[in-house]
């Protein structure tokens, strides 16, 4: 956590370590905790709740990073190469009973994604001659027809709410690719939208983690700079913020040291 170990003044490691305890996790595509290692000389993993627990219910986590966010084929494939088992978690299952027409049709989303949208998105914001505005543009008219197209599948199809937001973070990819274009153009009321669905998504499959404080931290700076914000909604943009990192990193944290976090996890992550 590099926002944690800044704040520890300690400079960031990658780790390679054995946690017995935490061993004996298992994973879920919908976890119900999150976990990361505290700074210091000991590397304790810290594992905290990521939403109400009740009693009887198995404590799970994630093991996947990025592959959290891909949609079941991506998902299997993932913890199949890395762990060996066929996950068969909750979300897994409601997303085994969609109708094929919208599997295809997230596969297709995530495919164009990574084929077209992301890379040349990164060749445009990467240019020495500035970003190209008209073309950003049109990846996010792209991107954003896409989305609108599952939209009105979600619907069409009647899934539920809840189902329905951890269908889209199986999307998350082209989410954020319209978010990071909303932000490159300087167009901060659409990218207070773009980035609210992201961290709505986000938090649907992976409450707790580094995603979720980085993009409650990005949402609340972007909502402060619209014009048209109200009070109310800067103030709720700022609870979020707070809640997120409350979440991950500890509820007796002073508030200050909280701000402070979401600072780093704004500047420290790109």
């Amino acid at each position: 956590d590099l926002a944690a170990a800044a704040v520890a003044g300690e400079e960031p490691v990658a780790l390679i370590g054995l946690w017995p305890e935490f061993s004996m996790l298992n994973h879920s595509c919908v976890p119900n905790a999150a976990n990361w290692v505290l700074p210091g000389v000991n590397r304790a993993m810290v594992v905290r709740a990521a939403r109400h627990i009740p009693a009887g219910e198995e404590v799970t986590i994630s093991y996947l990073g990025a592959p959290q966010l891909l949609p079941l084929d991506g998902r299997r494939e993932a913890l199949s190469t890395a762990f060996g088992f066929n996950c068969g978690c909750p979300r897994c299952r409601a997303e085994e009973d969609i109708p094929n027409s919208l599997a295809d049709l997230m596969e297709d989303i995530v495919t164009r994604v990574s084929q077209s949208f992301a890379p040349r998105l990164k060749k445009f914001l990467s240019s020495s001659g500035g970003c190209d505005t008209q073309e950003l543009t049109v990846i996010r008219t792209q991107a954003g027809a896409m989305m609108t197209t599952l939209y009105q599948q979600l619907r069409r199809h009647m899934i539920h709410p809840s189902m329905r937001q951890q269908l889209l973070a199986s999307c998350f990819s082209c989410l954020e690719v319209i978010a990071d274009i909303d932000m490159a153009v300087g167009d901060h009321s659409a990218a207070a939208v773009s980035l609210s669905r992201c961290l709505t998504a986000a938090v649907a499959v992976t409450p707790g983690s580094d995603l979720h404080v980085i993009l409650a931290s990005k949402h609340e700076a972007v909502q402060q700079q619209v014009p048209s914000t109200g009070v109310a909604q800067i103030a709720a943009a700022h609870q979020t913020c707070v809640e997120a990192h409350r979440l991950r990193y500890g509820r007796h944290m002073a508030e200050e040291v909280l701000m402070q976090l979401a600072e780093l996890n704004r500047s420290l992550y790109v």
